[in-house]
């Protein structure tokens, strides 16, 4: 299983950011403004 978390800096991301490890069979993928603007579909359509 493959996890997009947007927002990877803020309380949540941060949060699953430390427990991710926790859970090896999950591929979890972070991204934060810099990498992926929720706001631009350009880069969402990069992203996926």
């Amino acid at each position: 299983m493959v996890v997009l978390v947007t927002g990877a800096n803020g309380q949540l991301g941060q949060s699953l950011q430390f427990i991710a490890p926790k859970y090896p069979d999950i591929q979890f993928i972070f991204c934060d403004l810099s990498k992926l603007d929720i706001t631009n579909l350009n880069s969402i359509k990069h992203r996926f």
